[in-house]
């Protein structure tokens, strides 16, 4: 292999393996999943050098393993089933893919890499899925054999993908049916720690400001599903069909008074079904069917509203349109649907966006090739004619809109706050305050991803004021909720929950249920910040009840992750471990690796919360080489705290202190006031316990002030105490004022759950009573940990029963 700096480029077979059934015996019997783990690599190691493999990394209870061809790929891939297949417990699961690879060190890089992680999920328990690739490699071997599994449309793959899975040599044959394989969903995230969960809402609001309004299930609001326009003319006239659904969608969806099934979801429907089976997969009542028949001169159309329930027809038309009037064909269809559901409406509906016909031919162009670009050139020429819309007529707001978007979308920030400042101040002009409030928001939305909060909450409030008298479908609700994720950040907890609330009952009024289970996970992740466990578990289970009844496994793995945490608060560890080990699960899934990493992090969180400390270090190591092969900032910042926190308990304060100030040094940059707050006080502790008072009583103090600028010492009365009684130990060892007296107040008839704020209260004061509840605390500790020897061993236990036996 290459040495660690060293990047080479070559063709390899890339090989993923894992183990089927893991995650329940896991939940049954930790010890042995572990012995598990270790027996495969004893068993596995030697093959994989007798076909010539390297070993690359273990990932949790998977493999990562490259081979020079396909063929010692597939050849080793069928040695270890053989060898696998009578051992109990060890059954795995291979997927293989050969191409172009970048090798560093012992990580691997690339979308073929991406390819390969995804053929795994296809392969049967004890059997071997291969891409088209490998089978193309491997054909010319008589002795193996392969069917076709699955041709699947991975989203983020720029090339084509086919599934094959080897029948010979006793293997056996997937069953598609049994396949839970699903397309990864790409929405980076913005927060940090906790917050990482509530801070996909800003990427998703952005996504409702563009295009795409989500609207599930039949309540006394009106739901209706607009299916794409049927084109019964030429081919190249399929623009026209897509353009006028899309642009039908998002003018109905303004009202905020109905609710419309986005256009992503349309599309994905079998055009076969039933109307009333593509109801119910829509979850809506009405249905909206049009065709369109466009010639030199008109378009001739037709279109029929249906009720699902009774299969009666609401509203049917057939008209036809000169094309000089195209541009106010959505409007006019908009007016109609909203009058036949008794939807409160004006004639301001029906405003064409353009008198000028060949601008609004243009802007749907535009969009439509945006939509369906495939490469570089694609995207400039739907730029193109989203210029040549907007210089026909420079009114063109959503043309201007749109354009701004395209730049957005590919991470071109600047270009896109350059034609969004553009489309604002023409907006302005035109009096358009939807526009206005829109491009304020997507302004926010940029601050807050590059962490400039006041700025952020800046343009949210002005955002804000403006929807106070204009309805902008899912766009009023979003702005407040995103001014609570400012107040959040800034941790103005009381803010916060303030304008969450009020964005709860914005979504509850219409029935939008994965807008009330987003908003249930922003004041999730805030009751838990402010240590109300309770209530964040309250928040959650509604949550996760909603993304279940949704079918949304993306929001679920969230929901999961931060039941799974707040379990661990209270000490229900056999739950905990049941939603994180789900939350993995899904993730592996959907295939995203930042998001298997951050289930990584979590179970690592667990069993540190659980004093298995080897299975702890196990997963952060796994999470944190998957966040810094990915660069997710973030993510290496929140698992690098858990690693601190792991080696400062089993007393290894070294490690335990690069850790720590790692986390520091990015924080500070990035002005991350909570994980300074944390990282300064594990700078501090572990200082102290080193014996380098003076650094612990600078870091402590830092700490300190920080929580009583933020409000975190009746917040987080336990961590304040922490911190405080450590700082006052420092002072003492430093023969300098420690503050006593003051401190003693503040802890006078509080209960703390943490062993080590006990102990300190009794090495400060002599409370005997305090040293009898840190002692019972570790007794239960020791309890669950699963070798209590072992644990009685860490520093803090091992300190707190030695001083426990002497003083009684």
């Amino acid at each position: 292999m290459s040495s660690q700096n060293t990047k080479i480029r070559k063709l390899a077979a890339i090989v993923f393996t894992d183990i089927a059934g893991f995650t329940k015996l896991s939940s049954q019997d930790e010890e042995k999943a572990y012995e598990l783990i270790e027996l495969q690599r004893k068993l596995l190691k030697p093959i994989v050098e007798e076909h010539e493999g390297d070993w690359l990394k273990e990932i949790g209870d998977g493999l990562l393993l490259s081979f020079p061809s396909s063929k010692l790929a597939v050849n080793c891939a069928i040695k270890i089933q053989q060898v696998t297949r009578d051992i109990d417990g060890l059954n795995l699961r291979i997927g293989v893919h050969q191409g172009d690879i970048l090798f560093s060190g012992n990580d691997v890089f690339g979308d073929d890499v991406n390819i390969a992680a995804r053929m795994e999920p296809f392969a049967a328990v004890g059997g071997i899925a291969i891409s088209n690739k490998v089978n193309d490699d491997i054909s010319s071997s008589p002795e193996i054999e392969t069917k076709f599994v699955s041709q699947p449309n991975f989203k983020g793959v720029r090339q084509e993908v086919k599934v094959y899975c080897i029948v010979s040599h006793g293997l056996p044959k997937t069953d598609i049916t049994k396949v839970t394989a699903k397309l990864e969903k790409d929405v980076k995230k913005l927060g940090r720690n906790q917050h990482y969960i509530i801070a996909t809402l800003v990427v998703l609001v952005l996504a409702v400001i563009i295009l795409f309004f989500y609207n599930p299930i039949k309540s006394e609001v009106p739901s209706v599903a607009i299916l794409v326009m049927e084109n019964m003319g030429q081919d190249d006239d399929q623009f026209w069909a897509r353009g006028l659904t899309e642009d039908l969608i998002v003018k109905i969806a303004r009202t905020g008074e109905i609710r419309v099934t986005p256009i992503r979801a349309v599309a994905k429907i079998d055009p076969s079904l039933t109307l009333d089976k593509i109801a119910q997969q829509l979850k809506v009542r009405y249905l909206l069917t049009s065709s369109m028949n466009k010639s030199d001169e008109e378009f001739d159309l037709r279109c029929q509203l249906i009720d699902s329930h009774t299969g009666v027809s609401k509203y049917a038309n057939k008209w036809s349109v000169p094309v000089a009037s195209s541009p106010k064909i959505v409007g006019k269809l908009a007016y109609d649907i909203l009058s036949a559901l008794d939807v409160s409406t004006n004639n301001e509906i029906a405003k064409a966006p353009t008198a000028n016909t060949k601008a609004y031919e243009f802007y749907l162009k535009g969009k439509y090739k945006f939509h369906k670009r495939k490469n570089q050139e694609d995207l400039e020429i739907a730029r193109g004619f989203l210029q040549k819309a907007i210089d026909l007529d420079n009114n063109l707001l959503a043309a201007q809109d749109q354009l701004g978007y395209s730049y957005f979308a590919i991470g071109d920030i600047d270009k896109a706050v350059e034609i969004y400042q553009e489309t604002n101040k023409k907006a302005k002009e035109l009096n358009d305050l939807g526009i206005q409030a829109s491009m304020l928001c997507n302004f926010g939305n940029i601050q807050y991803g590059k962490g400039n909060y006041d700025n952020a909450l800046e343009y949210y409030k002005e955002s804000a004021k403006i929807l106070e008298t204009v309805k902008y479908g899912k766009l009023n609700s979003a702005v407040i909720a995103n001014i609570g994720l400012i107040y959040h950040e800034k941790l103005d907890y009381e803010n916060a929950l303030k304008h969450y609330n009020k964005a709860l009952k914005m979504v509850e009024a219409v029935d939008d249920k994965k807008s009330v289970g987003m908003n249930l996970i922003n004041l999730a992740s805030l009751h838990s910040d402010r240590g109300d466990i309770d209530k964040c578990i309250e928040c959650s289970i509604k949550a996760k009840d909603i993304f279940i009844e949704l079918e949304d496994n993306y929001l679920l793995t969230y929901i999961l992750h931060t039941l799974g945490n707040s379990y661990i608060s209270v000490g229900k560890y056999s739950e905990a471990y049941k939603e994180l080990k789900s939350s993995l699960a899904i993730r592996k899934q959907l295939g995203n690796k930042s998001e298997i990493a951050v289930a990584y992090s979590g179970l690592g969180y667990y069993y540190m919360n659980t004093y298995n400390y080897k299975m702890s270090e196990t997963y952060l190591d796994s999470a944190l080489a998957i966040q810094k092969e990915m660069e997710d900032k973030i993510g290496v910042l929140n698992t690098s705290m858990y690693m601190g926190d792991l080696y400062y308990n089993i007393g290894k304060y070294q490690k335990s202190l690069k850790y720590y100030k790692d986390v520091y040094r990015v924080a500070e940059e990035e002005d991350y006031t909570e994980d300074v707050i944390l990282s300064a006080w594990g700078i501090g502790a572990v200082a102290y316990e080193s014996g380098d008072y003076a650094m612990a009583d600078s870091f402590l103090t830092i700490s300190k002030n920080l929580q009583l600028e933020v409000g975190l010492k009746d917040d987080n009365p336990d961590l304040y105490a922490l911190n405080q009684s450590t700082l006052c130990l420092t002072k003492i060892k430093m023969n300098i004022n420690a503050g006593i007296d003051k401190f003693e107040k503040f802890v006078k008839g509080k209960e703390f759950k943490d062993a080590q704020v006990n102990y300190n209260l009794f090495e400060l004061f002599n409370d005997k009573a305090a040293l009898t509840k840190a002692y019972a605390q570790i007794m239960r500790q020791a309890d669950i940990a699963p070798s209590r020897e072992e644990y009685l061993k860490t520093p803090l236990a091992k300190k707190i029963v030695a001083t426990y036996k002497e003083v009684n």
